[in-house]
């Protein structure tokens, strides 16, 4: 149990980081001596918004045997579909995807290309990993290459069980 709650505690404070580092980015890009509270919250209600409206994975099957343990790995497809809930269109950008398990740790990246208002994209990713209990993690808009309106819901953690 308590290694549970010590990965839960570090995946949290992963993603308390980048919300914060992605805050203050905003904060900094946004502020201007000449720019009024009005002006900025006009022109963030006309700017895309990408959200992860869910993620998901499917165990394909046994990918291979590591040789030096023994230990089998499966292949595992992991998915996100990122959302477009914003007033305008967003450009392309990247969707992450990060399994942890509190001694196994894979990370992989996939492309998603731009979306309209309302649209919707499915990214993926496919790992080779050892059976146990994951904790995935989704990020849309990885590198913070679109301005939104709101930075702080481009994220879904799930529970993932391999085997």
């Amino acid at each position: 149990m308590e290694s549970k709650q010590t990965i839960l505690t570090v995946l949290i404070s992963s993603v308390v980081a980048l919300v914060v580092s992605v805050f203050f980015s905003v904060v900094s890009i946004q502020y201007s001596p000449q720019t009024s509270v009005s002006q900025t919250n006009q022109t963030n209600l006309s700017l895309p918004d990408l959200i992860v409206d869910s993620s998901g994975y499917r165990v394909i099957g046994m990918d291979k045997m590591n040789q030096s343990n023994g230990s089998v790995l499966y292949r595992v497809e992991v998915t996100a579909t990122v959302k477009n809930i914003g007033q305008n269109k967003a450009g392309p950008s990247y969707v992450s995807f990060t399994a942890y398990n509190g001694d196994y740790f894979r990370f992989g990246l996939s492309p998603i290309g731009p979306l309209d208002v309302g649209q919707s994209a499915k990214a993926q990713f496919l790992f080779s990993l050892p059976a146990d209990n994951y904790f995935l993690l989704s990020i849309a808009d990885y590198f913070n290459r679109v301005r939104e309106s709101d930075e702080y819901n481009n994220y879904d953690i799930i529970n993932m069980t391999v085997a």
